[in-house]
């Protein structure tokens, strides 16, 4: 059920191998992508919510960075994602470089992503 699947997710997450505590945006963005009942387009208002500041739901880049780095994190716990996740700078750099090919300009860090 629904219930026992957060259940598990939650106690799963809970903490990691260090003791550490779970950030719980990293806990619910995790959930809500994993989640094989929410369609595509649900997950990504979901997480988008979550994480974005503004009300219309954009996401700048250090925001985009942050739901990478919780998402990537909390997969490597589930043992989704095998190997460690990348720093957070390697992934703000990755994202730069894709607003680059995307808008075939110079990016700045201060650049919203809307979907």
């Amino acid at each position: 059920t629904n219930t026992d699947a957060a259940a598990a997710v939650f106690d799963l997450m809970a903490t990691d191998a260090a003791g550490r505590q779970a950030n719980i945006y990293e806990v619910l963005s995790c959930a809500a992508v994993l989640s094989p009942h929410l369609p595509r387009d649900a997950k990504l208002a979901i997480v988008c919510g979550l994480w974005s500041s503004r009300d219309d739901g954009r996401l700048p880049v250090d925001a985009v960075q942050g739901v990478l780095t919780a998402l990537m994190i909390g997969f490597h716990r589930l043992s989704i994602l095998v190997p460690s996740p990348p720093a957070p700078e390697e992934i703000e750099n990755d994202i730069c470089r894709l607003l680059w090919v995307l808008r075939k300009n110079q990016p700045c860090r201060g650049d919203i992503l809307a979907f």
